[in-house]
């Protein structure tokens, strides 16, 4: 007879942390590829386009 084997909550909530921290990690690269300063595309988008004048 086979032993069933299971997950433990312990394993899970190690696996979803892990999966957390990635998430944050990449997070964190995509701001600074991106520019990392939110303001400067509001800013951007308030100024008058060139010729409005």
């Amino acid at each position: 007879m086979e032993e069933e084997q299971g997950i433990y909550r312990g394993e899970v909530e190690d696996i979803i942390g892990a999966l957390a921290d990635l998430r944050f990690d990449v997070t964190k690269i995509l701001w600074y590829i991106e520019g990392g300063d939110d303001e400067w595309e509001e800013e951007e988008e308030e100024e008058d386009p060139p010729g409005d004048a």
